[in-house]
């Protein structure tokens, strides 16, 4: 019989985007604090049964501004991690702000709760680790990553050398959209995987895995399902072992038919009706002809007063010469 060679116990659990709320969102139809208590408790309790450190990318909270409700919620019920502050947790996106945030409350506050609000200390013109053992763990906040400063670094064969930062990642060779801010991870990878056993990403709330040459990039993805196009998705964590240096996912419990759609139909509803109406206008008007000409037809089909005439001739004017 093959017996699988992985360890029982995972050195660490990965997560990112937990994003604790106090709104629902548009999209979900349940009722979401209760539906985020459930995955709190349930990486609560991953954490409980193997007793690893949590490794957290970012963006805790949905907002900087918590209510002191929902931060003493977060006091009393997260697992212990390590964590850095996303863009959501930061005021204005701005972290200069850091200590105005529900984000450093809690770490002010949970001695088991450790967050890297300032980025890794160079030395010599080299990063040095925020934290070791069993990690040499590299923390950087949002907005202060740089990939292009790790040349000095070096992998320490006594301890897993881990990246983490809260910059979006993308998966493949194609940006999602247009115009995509941060990174590929197969470029992050060739560019690091010789200083970094793990790159740990947060932003992308779509969870992924790629590897080039012994290195591994995780993204967790997002705790909950926010918005109408993760009506298939299934969040998840990850368990990482340091020995095979491999994830194997978690996923969170979810609900089915708690996302909808109808608010997108009403907004594609809307949209049409506004596209009809420009449409209509668009044929009463004829382009081609000057704009003087269709200044005219407008005073003429909307009854505008003479003195409203007079100004925007007068102003047309003085804008030409």
């Amino acid at each position: 019989m093959i017996r699988n060679k992985r360890p029982v116990k995972p050195t660490a659990i990965l997560t990112a985007d937990i994003h604790l709320t106090t709104r629902a969102p548009v999209a979900r139809t349940d009722n979401i604090i209760e539906s985020q208590q459930r995955k709190v408790a349930f990486l609560r309790d991953l954490q409980l049964r193997y007793d690893c450190p949590v490794l957290d990318s970012g963006d805790l909270f949905d907002y900087w501004k918590s209510p002191p409700w929902l931060s003493t919620y977060a006091y009393a019920n997260l697992p212990a991690m390590y964590t850095i502050p996303g863009n959501h947790d930061l005021p204005e996106h701005s972290l200069a702000k850091y200590d105005h945030s529900a984000l450093h409350l809690l770490g002010a506050t949970r001695k088991d709760i450790s967050v890297s609000f300032i980025p890794p200390a160079i030395i010599d013109g080299v990063p040095h680790p925020t934290y070791r053992g069993p990690f040499a763990l590299y923390s950087y906040p949002n907005g202060t990553f740089d990939y292009q400063i790790f040349d000095g670094v070096v992998k320490d064969p006594e301890y897993t050398n881990v990246l983490m930062i809260h910059e979006f990642v993308w998966p493949g060779l194609k940006p999602p959209f247009k115009d995509a801010p941060g990174y590929m991870a197969q470029a992050l990878l060739h560019r690091l995987h010789a200083r970094f056993d793990l790159i740990l990403c947060g932003d992308n709330h779509k969870g992924f895995v790629e590897t080039y040459e012994g290195s591994i990039l995780v993204n967790p993805g997002c705790m909950l399902r926010l918005t109408a196009d993760f009506i298939d998705y299934r969040p998840r964590c990850y368990l990482y072992y340091r020995e095979s240096n491999t994830v194997v996912p978690e996923y969170y419990p979810i609900e089915s038919g708690v996302l909808s759609t109808e608010h997108l139909d009403r907004v594609k509803a809307r949209d049409e009706r506004i596209a009809a109406y420009i449409q209509n206008m668009n044929n009463q008007w004829e382009y081609g002809i000057s704009f003087g000409a269709n200044l005219d037809a407008f005073f003429k089909a909307n009854n505008t007063p003479k003195l409203v005439k007079e100004l925007i001739w007068h102003y047309r004017e003085v804008i030409n010469t």
